[in-house]
């Protein structure tokens, strides 16, 4: 059955499949656990959250084997059903899987999605437990600065929020560092390690994965109004999300600059060369997207530049160079 904590303790239960890792942090930095628990104003709960088929409020317990989620202790019918409630006694949460990992601040909640490790392999699965509910936890400490964003208009909230994300993503990142130092994780596992250091670089890059439009959508939902504008985003061109010039846009941009923090993080320039191959191709033929696409990075060009001259980083690696014709980056800038 799942850690029932002791009244009193800063985690009052866990899902029996999240224990390990729980356990693994709990041995490794316990202070965190008295900050999260400080911060949210209460025991926490980490839940595990899975997306199988309801029959009304009862699920075949042979969706959750299937999936090598523990169903010891979960009493079931005659017809190898149980109900929805008494899984939620044992902090597995029925319901779609929007997020890898999620804090629910009204519910004092870490929930974490088994699409977060369940593809990975055995030995991988326990380091992303580890990764998400670590980075939850670290949400967790910033729950009065997340509430104090409700009184914010759209486009502030949404940067605000990212702000807040950002510093877990480094305090996370650090963690882990320390847990792989005694053993506790796999320091190849740590991904957060691979994001821009830089706060406003990291907002432009947000955007164009979509985290910054969910967040925009979850701002939407705490503060419904007919007068909420929809969010553009911050880059030269803002993006509409039912434009498909704009998805394009958006597309080819998120995959440079993957390829752009692989080449600073791995010293590896494949993917980047090839995917400016293709803008630049789609230059020559006049193509609207690719013509946004080059618009937008010599915007974010000239942002990197700055951070760049600002923090002197071990690394550079620049997305525009000068065998850009200037013909083209004049044009592009209006210049």
């Amino acid at each position: 059955m799942g850690i029932q904590a002791l009244p009193g303790q800063c985690v009052r239960s866990c899902a029996q499949d999240l224990a390990v890792p729980f356990q693994e942090i709990q041995e490794s930095l316990p202070q965190i656990l008295s900050e999260a628990a400080q911060a949210a104003g209460g025991s926490i709960a980490i839940s595990l959250v899975v997306d199988i088929p309801k029959q009304g409020d009862k699920v075949p317990l042979s969706e959750l084997q299937k999936r090598q989620i523990s169903i010891e202790g979960i009493d079931k019918d005659e017809e190898g059903f149980a109900s929805i409630e008494s899984l939620a006694k044992k902090n597995i949460i029925i319901g779609p899987e929007k997020d890898l990992a999620f804090w629910n601040w009204d519910l004092k909640e870490i929930q974490i999605s088994y699409s977060s490790y369940g593809d990975h392999e055995e030995f991988e699965k326990i380091d992303y437990q580890i990764l998400n509910i670590l980075f939850e936890m670290y949400n967790a400490c910033h729950t009065k600065k997340f509430l104090a964003l409700r009184s914010l208009n759209k486009e502030n909230y949404v940067r605000a929020f990212e702000k807040v994300e950002w510093e877990t993503v480094w305090r996370t990142a650090s963690s882990l560092e320390t847990m792989a130092k005694v053993g506790r994780f796999d320091p190849g596992l740590n991904i957060f390690k691979c994001l821009y250091q830089d706060e406003e670089l990291n907002y432009l890059y947000q955007q164009l994965n979509g985290h910054s439009f969910d967040i925009a959508r979850q701002y939407d939902r705490l503060c419904p109004s007919i007068f909420n504008r929809a969010y553009r985003g911050t880059w030269a061109t803002p993006f509409n999300e039912t434009n498909k010039v704009d998805q394009i846009v958006r597309d080819h941009l998120v995959k440079i600059l993957n390829g752009h923090l692989w080449a600073i993080h791995y010293d590896n320039h494949s993917e980047l060369k090839k995917e400016m191959a293709i803008v630049q191709e789609g230059v020559k033929g006049k193509e609207k997207w690719a013509e946004l696409v080059m618009k937008n990075l010599v915007f974010f060009q000239k942002k990197y530049q700055s951070y760049v001259q600002r923090e002197k980083p071990r690394v550079v690696v620049h997305i525009l160079t000068l065998s850009e014709p200037k013909s083209l980056l004049a044009s592009l800038l209006g210049n």
